[in-house]
């Protein structure tokens, strides 16, 4: 599926990944003023982390949740439900997306918001279901585990700066 992929492609694919990124950068300071970083989806999900295992929930999270919400907002509703008027379609699972979310704020808006139109700009633009899907399962995984990516950047500058403490 992705080992033909032409360069050019990947490169789009990266640019979109890099949108969803910089989406959420633009949300963080609405959120952060509004409701001190977070949104109310994270907020449940924080709550549900607290009773469940941590890889099972990262399972849900970056492999369950990206598949099954792009199956329905982005394949379901705009081919299915709304077949022969599929621009409308793409619109009205755009907006299902964000609703899922429930967002109340501004910055939710955003957040959820642009994400959602930048997965179904890519599901509309390559009519490929799987490019959203892994675009969703990586932003949700660099957001899962950005501590654990984070220490692992550091590491290698950690060995320059303490060699002989490690």
């Amino acid at each position: 599926m992705f080992g033909s992929l032409p360069g050019r492609l990947w490169g789009e694919i990266f640019f979109f990944l890099l949108l969803l990124m910089a989406n959420n950068l633009l949300a963080y300071p609405l959120l952060k003023q509004e409701a001190g970083g977070t949104t109310a989806n994270q907020a449940a999900l924080n709550e549900l982390q607290s009773h469940a295992p941590f890889l099972a929930m990262g399972m849900v999270v970056i492999l369950v949740a990206p598949i099954l919400e792009e199956l329905l907002c982005r394949a379901i509703i705009p081919r299915l439900i709304f077949r022969g008027a599929e621009p409308i379609g793409y619109l009205a699972g755009a907006l299902f997306f964000t609703y899922l979310h429930g967002p109340s704020a501004l910055g939710e808006w955003v957040a959820y918001g642009g994400m959602s139109l930048i997965l179904t700009w890519v599901a509309y633009r390559y009519k490929r279901i799987e490019y959203s899907i892994c675009l969703h399962m990586t932003l949700n995984a660099l957001a899962y585990y950005y501590p654990a990516v984070f220490l692992l950047c550091l590491l290698p500058v950690s060995r320059v700066f303490f060699h002989d403490k490690l």
